[in-house]
């Protein structure tokens, strides 16, 4: 998740256009900007962080909004005086041509005014509100006492101070993750920066915010293109962590005169010896039959033997919310299975022509078919102190390469 923290003047921006930088109108770019926070939002891609301090400052600040509008409605009110030399040197028609710079500006009026409504509904409705806690306000009490950034420039900034600090306490709070990135996007160079590298936080506030992953950034549209940027990376990483599974889960293949076998070992580390240990599997074919002939599971003789091993199928998935890996078990079945030879070093366990019978109803679970379908599967057994341990194997590969297999 690419979590976004704006300042008031970015607010104020995203409304109306007035680069707070340039102090120089963007057409239409405030437009595209508003539109694209909405889709990543609404795709679970992006969150935008604000606070009780941005929405007052909104309220207090909102006039600025239509600074455009005014400027617009100030043309549309002088239009005859815009039109008077064009009468005396043009020879179109100039009352169609008043008619219709009238309706641009009527209609480019209105969506402006459209469009700041839209910026507040987002603000108010789509953005998750942080808290400023009083432990915070302490700090930041603190912090302008001693004139450390952002108070170093001898200014009030506890504003600015409280608007950052809150979205921090935020992003700590919840589940760390690899994919979770920030920007706290201003243009308040002299508050946030030391005046040196003005694309980075000052040091003493890369300090305070630590270890949170939030990085600096002093216009919008940059920080929405890196936040894109960020986003792509994330899903090319999610492709090559299932491009790793399918290497790493590759099957061996022996073929055989009447058929072929097909075997995995998955190393898996043994909380109960706290030493690696393998689980072999082994899926046997014979020639001209579709399903498997048999299916084992090869354990290590160091467990309880009476519970015998079970199966629990899963598929991954992207969490909606959090665009974090999930699992999304099979809710239909466990399926159990007993140790049918037991040695000095292992402990085995078939499923017959891919199908396994439920100890409970007597219902046929079709094991095989699971092997196709799922993403990926647990094998579970107890150690002899009846600790659990659980073993994940992928199923790319399989599927793959058991669609290979000679019929």
């Amino acid at each position: 998740m690419i979590y976004l923290v704006l300042d008031t003047n970015n607010w104020i921006y995203l409304a109306n256009g007035l680069d707070p930088i340039s102090n120089k109108h963007h057409d239409n770019l405030h437009f595209e900007l508003l539109q694209s926070l909405i889709d990543l939002t609404n795709d679970k891609k992006v969150q935008v962080l604000v606070n009780d301090i941005i929405l007052q400052e909104w309220d207090r600040n909102k006039m600025h909004c239509y600074t455009k509008i005014k400027t617009l409605e100030h043309k549309l009110a002088n239009k005859e005086n815009t039109f008077k030399d064009i009468e005396k040197y043009s020879k179109s028609d100039v009352l169609k041509l008043q008619k219709e710079y009238s309706e641009g500006l009527e209609s480019e009026i209105q969506r402006n005014k459209e469009h700041i409504q839209k910026v507040e509904d987002f603000l108010r409705n789509n953005c998750i509100t942080t808290e400023i806690t009083n432990d915070l306000k302490v700090l930041i009490f603190e912090l302008s006492v001693k004139n450390e950034a952002p108070f170093h420039n001898n200014k009030n900034n506890s504003g600015d101070a409280a608007i950052l600090l809150a979205s921090v306490n935020y992003l700590k709070q919840i589940e760390s993750s690899w994919n979770n990135s920030a920007f706290f996007i201003s243009n308040n160079i002299e508050e946030f920066t030391d005046g040196k590298e003005l694309n980075d936080f000052h040091p003493h506030i890369k300090t305070l915010i630590a270890p949170v992953n939030i990085k600096f950034q002093r216009v919008l549209p940059r920080a929405l293109n890196i936040s894109k940027q960020v986003i792509a990376q994330m899903e090319e990483f999610i492709l090559e962590l299932a491009n790793f599974a399918v290497e790493q889960f590759r099957w061996d293949i022996a073929k055989r005169e009447n058929g072929t076998l097909m075997f995995l070992d998955v190393q898996y580390f043994n909380n109960k010896t706290q030493q690696e240990d393998f689980l072999t599997l082994t899926v046997a074919k014979d020639n001209g039959k579709e399903r498997p002939r048999f299916i084992s599971f090869i354990l290590p003789n160091n467990l309880s033997k009476e519970n015998g091993v079970f199966l629990f199928f899963v598929n991954n998935k992207i969490d909606e919310e959090s665009k974090e890996f999930k699992i999304e078990p099979d809710d239909k079945s466990t399926i159990r299975l007993h140790f049918e030879d037991i040695s000095k070093e292992t402990c085995t366990a078939r499923i017959w022509n891919g199908y396994a019978k439920m100890e409970e109803g007597g219902i046929v679970i079709n094991v095989f078919q699971k092997l196709l379908e799922f993403d990926s599967f647990f094998v579970m057994y107890f150690n002899e102190d009846l600790t659990q341990q659980s073993i994940s194997v992928p199923l790319y590969s399989f599927k793959q390469q058991y669609a290979l297999l000679p019929d």
